[in-house]
Parts: structure tokens; sequence; C-alpha cells
């Protein structure tokens, strides 16, 4: 009403969509448009006008939006959760009249278990824990069991619903349409179930809603499943490379372990002695045995680090200070950088935020990268042997570690490939530890990428967000 008054005040063409309720009561879409008919003296003797019916167009276009909307939340990576979620939302807004839902096959015990709901009240979810696969259990469980949409018109009669009538009557539920989630190669996933308000059949638009929730349930759930399974292959590959770099490091980490131990058993000796004396010493004593539990803290530190990065368990990301991480590796890989003639500086910025991660595939990231320096360090014949690691806040909420060497460079040619899988430029390199330090970094949110200095070496930065900024 109000684009027909402006019309008519303006005297101007123009059209409108909205809803009008046909003869059988239904509401559907139009477009109007209405057009002035002027005289000779430019008078508006009359208005022309169409009304399409244009609802066909924009169940559609709400369709293909909505798919369009889910699609793209499968391609940023979403949590499935949220994912299946937003699919029944746009589920009950283009159904007749039903609350949607998405149940998941639990293969262990063969139970269908609610994975998604926009509007199911709590009371019905709390009284449904798990629904069998099996004849005489609902809709959905049938449906499952035979690999085909199973449709109940009226469950107030329906021999199927006889274990879930009582609920469903109670929460207003005349009808149940449930139909599988299949895979590419008809494997049953779960089940899209709707509960309707109304008894009767699915309407061949029900349908459609119907085959592209199935249809995008099924991308959504197999590339969840692809990924985790990915992950889990990056982790154990993240696991064979940590255990390897610690083999490379056994001389290093057995001689910082070596060290307090010698001192224990040298304070040992000395507080024996004061305690032999005639007159025991025993304020020297207390103070030597304080030394010993000093130096046995010092070593038992050394065990944990080595047993946390040996470690094989869940990624676990919690806010971490990255000066402290850093601060871990180099008290680890010190003794190494000493044996090979390399002298580590730290440069670490105070006030950083803290960064969201895993401490051992952050401290993973960081040995891999130091010990590249140290490699590329003993070619040098003459001139520095530095290797300088610094942090620092960075542009967009994000926080830096750069890793500076002196060594030869790399050849501006393979730069560009460092990261790639099975690239190398050492003899007896495998080509996978760059590979995985992006991984782990990309899976942070982060990135990598390395950089020629103006003199000599090459500098590797990985940039993490902030804990408070969330991951990119």
């Amino acid at each position: 009403m109000k684009t027909w008054v402006w019309l008519l005040e303006s005297g101007q063409p123009g059209e409108d969509e909205a809803r009008l309720r046909r003869h059988d009561g239904q509401y559907r879409w139009f477009l109007f448009q209405a057009r002035p008919l002027r005289d000779e003296t430019g008078k508006i003797v009359l208005w022309c006008g169409t009304n399409v019916d244009i609802d066909d167009r924009k169940f559609a276009d709400g369709l293909l939006a909505g798919e369009n909307r889910v699609l793209e939340m499968i391609a940023q990576g979403e949590h499935l959760s949220r994912i299946l979620i937003e699919l029944c939302r746009h589920a009950d807004e283009f159904s007749s009249n039903a609350v949607t839902s998405i149940w998941l096959l639990d293969q262990s015990d063969n139970l269908l278990r609610l994975s998604a709901s926009a509007n199911l009240p709590p009371t019905f979810l709390e009284a449904i824990k798990g629904i069998a696969v099996a004849p005489g259990e609902g809709p959905c469980g049938v449906s499952v069991s035979r690999g085909e949409p199973v449709i109940v018109s009226d469950i107030a009669t329906d021999p199927l619903c006889v274990k879930f009538r009582d609920l469903g009557l109670t929460h207003g539920v005349r009808a149940c349409w449930s139909t599988p989630i299949l895979t590419s190669t008809n494997s049953v996933l779960g089940s899209f179930a709707l509960f309707v308000r109304e008894t009767g059949a699915p309407t061949p638009r029900d349908w459609r809603v119907i085959e592209q929730v199935t249809h995008l349930a099924n991308i959504a759930v197999e590339r969840s499943r692809t990924e985790a399974t990915l992950q889990r292959t990056r982790d154990e590959l993240a696991h064979v490379t940590r255990i390897t770099t610690l083999g490379e490091l056994a001389a290093s980490i057995a001689h910082e372990v070596n060290q307090p131990l010698s001192a224990i058993g040298t304070h040992g000796e000395a507080g024996l002695r004061w305690l032999a004396h005639q007159a025991p010493a025993i304020d020297q004593a207390r103070r030597t045995f304080n030394k010993i539990i000093s130096d046995a803290g010092r070593a038992g530190e050394v065990l944990r680090r080595i047993r946390d990065l040996s470690r094989k368990a869940e990624s676990e990301k919690v806010p971490l200070d990255i000066n402290s991480v850093i601060g871990e590796v180099v008290q680890l890989i010190e003794s190494e950088a000493l044996s090979r003639k390399a002298a580590l500086r730290l440069d670490l910025s105070t006030g950083l935020p803290s960064v969201l991660g895993d401490r051992v595939q952050l401290q993973q990231v960081i040995i891999n990268l130091i010990m590249n320096g140290i490699e590329a360090l003993e070619a040098v014949g003459h001139g520095p042997r530095e290797l300088a690691i610094r942090s620092a806040a960075y542009e967009y909420g994000y926080v830096l570690v750069a890793v500076r060497d002196s060594g030869i460079g790399i050849d501006p040619k393979n730069i560009d490939h460092l990261f790639e899988a099975f690239f190398t430029t050492k003899n007896s390199g495998m080509g996978m530890g760059l590979s995985i330090c992006r991984s782990i970094l990309e899976s942070h949110g982060g990135r990598i990428w390395a950089s020629q200095n103006d003199g000599p070496g090459t500098t590797f930065n990985f940039v993490l967000p902030a804990a408070n900024r969330g991951t990119a």
C-alpha cells in the first residue's frame, strides 16, 4: 500500500513484491507493476498494471540462497554442528509447517543421535536420547534400516509411531517424514526428519527441501569426516617428525640432563662432608641440599619437555605466552647450538598478547626453524655464526615470530617451493619439516613465509592470531 500511495503521488511507474491470499487460503508472492497513462496535456487518466505470480521463483531463489550459504560455511571450514543447525533453520523456513532435525548414525552402538535442530523444544529433545536402527523404532529408525524415505501421514493411527506417539502428540506433532542421509556409495550417515504440525504427506516443494537438505548434509558430514581423518594423518606425521628430531638431538639432550645429574652427585658428596664434621655444619649442608633440589628440578624439567615433545595426543589449543614457548625450546636446544658453534640471540618483545595454540605443536615449529638455521650456519667459513629469534606484535591482531640466520642463504628460485611437501635443499632431507610447519600454523589460523636478508642468510617468519582475536 505504501508503494501504491507513492506511485499515485509521484506519477512515476514502479513495481513492488508482496504476498496475496489466494482463493484456497494460501499466500503466494506476486510482482506488482504499474504504469500511468496520460492524455495530451500530461494528465494521468488511468493506471495500467499487472500482477504476476512469482511464488515458485521466490521459493527457488530462497532454496538457492540457503544452499549457497551452507556451501560457503562448508568451504570456510565451519564446525559441522553449526552447518547442520543452519541447514535445519533453512529447512524450517521452506518446509510445510514443520520443525526439522538431523540425526547422525553412531556406528559404535547403531543408534541415531540428534545432531542438529533449530526449533525442536527442549522437552522433546530430552525425551529422545537415541533411536535404534530397527523396525518398530519410529520413522527415523525404520528409514535408516531400510535405506529409503518413510512417510507417516498421521502418527495417531500409524503403527510405526506406537513408541513415540504420545510424545509427538503432546508436542503438537501430527505427521513425521524421515529420509536417510546417504553417501555417494549409498552408505547411511543418518536421517533428516520433519515433525509436521498437520496430518498429510510431503508436497512437491517439501520433497525439494528434503532432497536439498539430505544432499548438503551428506557433503558436510563426509567433508567433516575426511578432514578429521586428514588431521589424524597430519598429527601422526608430525609426531614421527618430532621423534626424529629428538633422535637427532639425543647427544645434546644427554648433555643437558647430565649437567644437573653430575651437580647432584657433587653436591651430595659435599653435603655428606659437611655433616661428617665433628661439629656438623648444618647451615652449609642445608644450602648444599637446596642446590641438590634445584638441580633435580632442572633435570626433571628437561625430561618433562622431552616427554611432552614425544607424546602422542590430540591437539589441544589453549592460550599461550609465545615467549614462554620460545624459552622452553631454547633451553632444550641450547647445547646443540653451542656444540655446533652457533650463537643464539633472543629479542623477545614484552607485553605480547597470548596466542591460542597447542604448546607441543608450536614448539615443534620453532625447533624445526632453529635446527634449519643452525644447519645453514655450518656452511659459513668466516664471519658471524648467529641465529636471532625475535617476537613482536604484528598487524591486524597477530603475533610475529622470526628466526634469522647469517648462513649461506637460499637460492631465490627455491624460496617459493620451501613449504611444499617433499621439497628439500638438503642431501639427506625428507622435505617434510617445513611442510609440517606450514600445516600446523595454518591449522592455528596463522601463516609462514621466508625472506632473504639484506646481508647474509635467511629469515623464516610466522604469525599467529592473538587469542582474543580468534583464528582466521
